[in-house]
């Protein structure tokens, strides 16, 4: 079983709502062996009410979040990072630490 990664990072203000950085995003870490939850695939043009709804839920659904630069400057990303604290959903930073939370998935899928 592989593990699931929620994207995470700053969309508004940004040239096509900073798309391009997720899909980046996606392809690594599905190259890492992710499966990946990307709200970046999301339709434009819903109320922004929508959006935090459906990208929480598919937080729930992850094993990991990563958070992509800029992240902390936006009050989206950081109020999934506050959620996924207390769901206890793994927080990522950088790409070290994406690369590292597969490894150590890998080993502790091993041991059973």
């Amino acid at each position: 079983m592989k593990p699931i990664v929620f994207i995470s990072g700053p969309m508004r203000g940004y040239p096509n709502n900073n798309r391009e950085a997720f899909f980046e995003a996606t392809r690594y870490a599905e190259s890492l062996g992710y499966i990946v939850l990307n709200p970046a695939f999301l339709p434009s043009g819903l109320e922004d009410t929508s959006y935090m709804p459906i990208c929480l839920s598919m937080l729930d659904s992850a094993d990991a979040m990563y958070v992509l630069p800029g992240g902390n400057d936006s009050a989206g990303c950081v109020a999934e990072q506050k959620f996924a604290e207390v769901q206890e959903i793994h927080i990522l930073k950088t790409k070290e630490e994406l690369e590292n939370f597969i490894i150590e998935w890998n080993d502790d899928a091993m041991m059973f």
